[in-house]
């Protein structure tokens, strides 16, 4: 089972008008790494806003409810947003894992 980081963070800018991003990471994708992890997301998605972003993962269950509050306070707040997600959830989102 892979330990998978999701990344939630507002663009500073984009060039199709993308404003908010999703990415995962997977922990140990990279074994020549000395930390394990790898330097850039594995995946991303972006969305135009973030109501979209919430409205696409809420649609997906792919996370509780509270994590989405999370998620959307911090993004509210112009602040990243980080959390541990399963393997099953980043599928959901529509991710791929290595």
């Amino acid at each position: 089972m892979k330990t998978v980081l999701l990344m939630a963070r507002k663009l500073d800018s984009s060039p199709v008008g993308n404003k908010y991003m999703l990415a995962i990471g997977v922990i140990g994708s990279t074994p020549d790494s000395s930390s394990g992890l790898s330097r850039t997301p594995i995946s991303d998605h972006s969305y135009p806003t973030l109501e979209n972003l919430c409205h696409c993962v809420s649609a997906a269950r792919a996370l509780d409810a509270h994590i989405l509050a999370a998620l959307r306070k911090a993004l509210q707040n112009d602040e990243p947003y980080y959390t541990e997600i399963s393997e099953e959830s980043a599928v959901c989102m529509g991710f791929e894992l290595p």
